[in-house]
């Protein structure tokens, strides 16, 4: 009785490890340009806005004013990448290996984002920024579809105002 007791305390042991660690997801963030904002300073220049998505991830250092002579427009792009797990096909699902939750799928979520503001002297200055986000995806947890999504959209907006905060110190 001892031996078998010997025997299936490490394997509890492991499948209880394993269990635990199963579902676990590497997620991973690269913004581009590369900006460190030491504080939280912001610019606030107003400008009428061309802007048809979520308030939440438009640049804060842009203001809306109908009556100023900047006008400001700003887009982006997401565009979502992964390896079409549905043409693996099925010797790919009964496989031991994956059977056990290892990774299947790598997914990358791109973000580009770019404001144009024109202060009417002619000369439009843009300012752009993007973001991967890429997660590896297991058989039994495929992440959250927007949560590399909206981690970009907030970190190109937080890149593209710190840009702002560089162009109206180097204007001064």
């Amino acid at each position: 009785m001892s031996l078998n007791y010997k025997i299936v305390s490490p394997i509890t042991v492991l499948s209880a490890s394993f269990l635990f660690l199963s579902g676990c997801a590497e997620h991973s963030i690269q913004i581009n340009p590369q900006l460190y904002q030491e504080d939280e300073r912001r610019v606030f220049i107003p400008c009428a806005i061309t802007y048809d998505g979520d308030k939440e991830y438009f640049p804060y250092g842009i203001r809306e004013s109908q009556s100023a002579k900047c006008k400001a427009t700003y887009r982006y792009t997401i565009k979502n990448i992964n390896t079409d797990t549905e043409k693996k096909g099925f010797l790919y699902y009964i496989n031991p290996l994956n059977i056990a939750d290892f990774m299947i799928d790598d997914n990358a979520t791109v973000v580009e984002g770019k404001l144009t503001m024109d202060d009417g002297n002619g000369d439009p200055k843009t300012f752009a920024a993007s973001c991967t986000a890429s997660e590896k995806l297991f058989l039994y947890h495929f992440g959250e579809s927007s949560t590399p999504e909206k981690a970009c959209l907030e970190a190109v907006r937080d890149n593209i105002d710190a840009q702002l905060v560089q162009y109206k110190q180097a204007k001064k």
